[in-house]
Parts: structure tokens; sequence; C-alpha cells
């Protein structure tokens, strides 16, 4: 059966189809009004010509942008370019009375007339997928196969971006081996070509700031002088099976490999991703091994040092758990369970994850998760721990709102309601264990004390200016002289303040919360830790802007003392009623008298 053709032709008489089949009846139907287009017929090809003073005729009947369809035939048949070989021989626009009037292909399969309207150029780009990576002569070469629509691509504008960076990187680009297709299509081999020497600076971020996506992206652009909208931008995507054919790019070395990894984003846009590994995990990268799913990894983002859930991993591996691992920044901890990041030991116990743990931001698990264990990381379970949930979401730049494949780790009620109704997880992808800071605060201020002697003692945790000022309040003194407590003071300088009541505390010795049955504080964080392990506390705080914001507090905040005296008075003397503060600082912060949170976690996972 001959194939049904059509050319598309714009001059300045007007436009023509020029076809192998008759189109009987060819006409556009506009307000009741039918505008004919007149056939001619050479030998076996038939033309149809719209005439530009029957364009400006139906200009006058566009108030604003309209499109109409083409039909012919007795029965009305729609022109789709589904029925018909479609070629564009020139530009698909037209002025008429100063306004474009173009002749294209829409998104609903049919050729249309449109009156101060553009066609959509995105329908010129059916398809691109990268097919190949290679490092040659000095430069990273990416090469692909782009299907376009309607017409052959004869420029293509590449513009590579890295992450940080506002500055463009040229990219050379060549189309190659173009062909017709079955139908409407056209293939080409596009190559682009990206110098070596415009990556120098983008991997001395990777190497500085290894728990952060660095990606090197790229934009598309379509130029072509058929469409009035001559510049498309598109983006190029990529499946899981087209990514397995690709290389790992090595760009060059120093101490360790510097990668480019081809993977996806969750759009499914293809990025190169920049690592930095040593030996052994460049092998893995390139041929990487099957594994059984064993190991739990901690992951905590904080490049000065251990934080949050080093306490964590360091309790179980107290506990003799083995397949606890932690990863680092550093190689100053010797434990061959700590990894540090980057490393052949990191990518291997990576691709053997059962639980991924992570706090703080999204990325720290994201940074590594190449396409090469993206399928991996997909069964692998998730932990998020953010100290406080509802402060990280008013955060703007806080990324790591839980995905669908992440349970959220919480400490009390409240949040666990808040990670419900706001965040809008389901209650499975919930985990109210505690939190491992708070382990590590109750491990620190075990009670060294009786309980009759902590009823008996009360901690001052503030400077000396602000102890000066309690020390000229007469009425406070006799309070405290006459409660039969001992009252301690943190703070060895003592040259502001008479040594009666208080006792000063050995500076050379930790401070013990849990030994007191009252904290009475300037600092937030002494508030925030004797609130988490549930002490009576007061804190006045002249930064205190909101006294609603202390809504976790074991105890009443002021920003004076003058504004705290009337209650401090009261608390004195055994007069304040502390249980309603304690109850909000069991479901606000902590809800947990203990120390298990990870073993709980653990549990869990």
């Amino acid at each position: 059966m001959t194939q049904a053709r059509v050319t598309v032709e714009t001059h300045d008489e007007g436009f023509t189809l020029k076809t192998n089949v008759q189109l009987p009846q060819l006409h556009c139907l506009i307000d009741g009004e039918t505008f004919m287009w007149v056939e001619t017929k050479e030998e076996d090809q038939y033309a149809y010509h719209l005439a530009m003073d029957t364009l400006t005729y139906m200009m006058t009947k566009m108030p604003k942008a309209r499109t109409f369809v083409l039909f012919y035939g007795p029965d009305k048949r729609t022109l789709s370019f589904n029925d018909f070989e479609v070629t564009f021989a020139g530009k698909s626009t037209l002025e008429v009375d100063q306004q474009a009037v173009s002749l294209y292909p829409s998104t609903d399969d049919n050729l249309r007339l449109g009156f101060k309207w553009l066609g959509n150029g995105k329908i010129l780009i059916e398809d691109m997928f990268v097919k190949e990576l290679t490092v040659s002569q000095e430069q990273v070469l990416i090469t692909g196969d782009l299907i376009s629509n309607f017409i052959p691509v004869q420029r293509l504008d590449v513009t590579g971006h890295f992450t940080g960076s506002d500055t463009k990187v040229a990219v050379m680009t060549e189309i190659t081996d173009q062909k017709r297709l079955d139908h409407n299509q056209y293939q080409q081999t596009i190559k682009m070509g990206i110098l070596l020497e415009d990556y120098v600076t983008f991997f001395e971020q990777v190497w500085q700031n290894p728990f952060e996506n660095w990606n090197f992206n790229l934009t598309y652009q379509l130029i072509n002088d058929w469409f009035a909208s001559s510049v498309v931008n598109f983006n190029v995507k990529v499946t899981p099976d087209q990514l397995e054919a690709l290389n790992v790019v090595t760009v060059n070395h120093a101490l360790d490999w510097h990668v480019l990894v081809p993977t996806r984003l969750n759009n499914a846009n293809f990025i190169l991703r920049g690592l930095v590994v040593d030996q052994q995990g460049l092998t893995l990268l390139k041929t990487p091994q099957p594994t059984t799913a064993t190991d739990v990894i901690f992951v905590d983002a904080k490049q000065q040092g251990p934080a949050e859930l080093m306490y964590a991993f360091a309790s179980l591996r107290a506990q003799q758990h083995q397949d606890v691992y932690y990863v680092s920044m550093t190689d100053d901890i010797e434990d061959d369970h700590v990894l540090r990041y980057g490393s052949g030991a990191h990518l291997a116990h990576l691709l053997s994850a059962k639980t991924i743990v992570y706090a703080d931001q999204l990325e720290t698990v994201d940074a590594f998760r190449i396409e090469l264990t993206q399928q991996k990381l997909n069964k692998v379970q998730k932990f998020f721990v953010p100290f406080d949930l509802q402060q990280k979401m008013r955060e703007t730049e806080f990324k790591a709102i839980p995905a669908k494949d992440v349970n959220v780790v919480t400490g009390n009620p409240l949040e666990t309601k808040y990670a419900k109704n706001v965040v809008g997880l389901k209650s499975d992808k919930i985990i109210e264990v505690g939190k491992p800071i708070f382990d590590q605060w109750y491990d620190r201020n075990r009670q060294q004390v009786t309980d009759t002697e902590k009823a008996q003692q009360v901690l001052w945790s503030m400077t000396p200016e602000l102890m000066s000022q309690v020390a000229q309040h007469t009425e406070m003194i006799t309070a405290m002289q006459d409660s039969g407590k001992t009252h301690y003071w943190d703070n060895p300088a003592q040259t502001a303040v008479d040594s009666q009541p208080f006792e000063t505390l050995d500076a050379q010795l930790p401070v013990i919360l849990n030994d007191y049955a009252l904290v009475i504080t300037d600092d937030e964080q002494i508030a925030l830790q004797a609130s988490a392990l549930h002490i009576p506390m007061v804190l006045i705080d002249e930064n205190i802007q909101k006294h609603d914001a202390y809504y976790w507090l074991s105890g009443p905040a002021f920003k004076t003392l003058a504004i705290a005296k009337i209650d401090l008075l009261k608390i004195l003397k055994d007069q304040f009623e502390f249980e309603p503060y304690l109850a909000q600082s069991y479901n606000n912060l902590n809800n947990f008298d203990d120390s298990k949170s990870v073993e709980r976690l653990l549990d869990s996972i």
C-alpha cells in the first residue's frame, strides 16, 4: 500500500499542501463558514492552496487567537499526521496583517491552522537518549541519539551547568548520521564534548563538600527555522536499563580518583554526578558485585567531627553489634566499622546495606545514590532522624521532605501527630522511639547521688553577670537559705558574687544535671537538656522573642530576672506547680525516660 505523504510549503501567496493522494473537499470550518483549499493536479500529484487573500479575510474573524482543524472527504475526516508522512519544506508560519498564521502539527495528532497562534515546538522532540560516555582528546564525550518529529535537526545548542555555579560551560556539539525513520520521525546522532579543564573547579567543590550532591547538568535547545517558536528547550530522560549500559568516566586523579557517574534525577533527567573515590571504590563502581543486604549504615553529614548518629553507632558497637557502620569524613577514628566517605569500603557496604539511618539532610543518602546502586537503594530501608521535625519543615533551606520510601523517627506524640497531619506520612512510616541525642544526654547525666540527696540540690547555671543580679535580691537569697537546700553555681569565676548562699562546683568535673532537683539557667542548651531529662528548670534569656516558642521546656521561660522574680520566689518556696511543664516536655520534646532509643530503633529495623 502506498504511503500517504503531505508536504507543507509556505510562500508569499499563502500555504500549499502537496500530497500523493487526493484530499477531496479539503476545508476549514470557522463559525459556520466553510473555507475551501483550492485543488490542482499535475500527473499523480495533488496540490491544495489557501491563498493570502483568503487568509487575510479569515484573520478579520479572529479577535483573539484561534486554531482550526483541516477536514476532507464526505465524512469530514481530520488531516491527522498519524495517517500521513508529513514534511515541512520551509517555515510553517506566515505573517498576515502583522499577525502570525501557522500551519503546524498539534498535540491532538492533527495538522492545524492557527491564527495569532504559534505551534508548541516541544512536539518536535520525541526522545533523546545517551548511549556512550568516554574520555578522549582531553574531553568528556557524550554520544546520544535524538529522535525528532517532522523535521531533521540542523542545530542543537547544549549548555553545561555545575551545581552551585552560575557559570555556563561550553559544550561542543556535532550532529551526524541523520536519517528518516518510519512515518514522521528523524534520527540523528548527537556528539557532545566538554573540556576536562572545565571540571577542575567542580571537583575541588566535590572534595571539599562530599556530603552534598554535585552534579553536572546539561540543558538542550533545538534551534529550527520551520516553526515560529524557533527555540525549543527539552530534557533528556534516561531509563535504568539505559544507564546500566553506560560507563563510569574517570576524569583525572591526584590522591584519589575523580569520577563522573551517569545517573538520573527523580524526574528521570540524565545528569553526571561528581564523586571522589579511592581505587577500591573505582573498581566497585565499574564492576559492582552482587551482595546480600545485611548492613545498617549511619550517616550524619557533619564535617566537624562525630555528631548525633555517631553516638547511636558507638552505642550499638559497644553492645557487640557487628553489622553497623558509620560514614565519616576523616580517617582519624580507629574502627574498621567507620567508613571514610568515598572509600571503597563505603561503597561496598552501601551496596550491601539493609538500612540507612541519616540526619539533617536527605542529600546525606543521595550523595552516593548513584545509578549503579539505585535499584539496590530503592529496596533499602531509610530512616530519617530530624532533631525537631516541625522546625526543619519550617526552614526554607531544608530539602529533606521525607519521601514515600522514608521512615521518620520521632521522639514525642506532638511530633508524631505533626508527621501525620502536616507532612502527610502514614502511620507505618512513623517510628516513635526517641532520639539518639537524648540517649547521649541521659548517659552523660546519669544520676550519681541518692534520690534524697538530689531532692536537696539546686543548680544555678549562668553567667557571673546574671548571678550578681540574683545576689542583689535580698528576698531571693533569704528564700534560698530558708529552703534548706544546697544551691550550686557551675561558673568558677566568683569575683562578682558573694559565696553565700552558693557553693561553686569544680570546673574540672562535669556537671551532672540529673543530680539536681531544679536547674535555673540563662543557657538555652542547658534548658533543653534539662527538659529532655524531665528535670524542672527555669530559663532566663534576654533573647527570648515569643514565650510560646518554648513549648518543649520543663519549666517557665523569662526574658529578664526582674520578670522572673515573682515566680522564682514561688519556686524557691516550693509553691510552684511544675507538672504541666513536665507534661509538655514529655509530649513535645522527649517521650522517654531512658537511653534506649537506639535499641528501639534497631528493633524497628
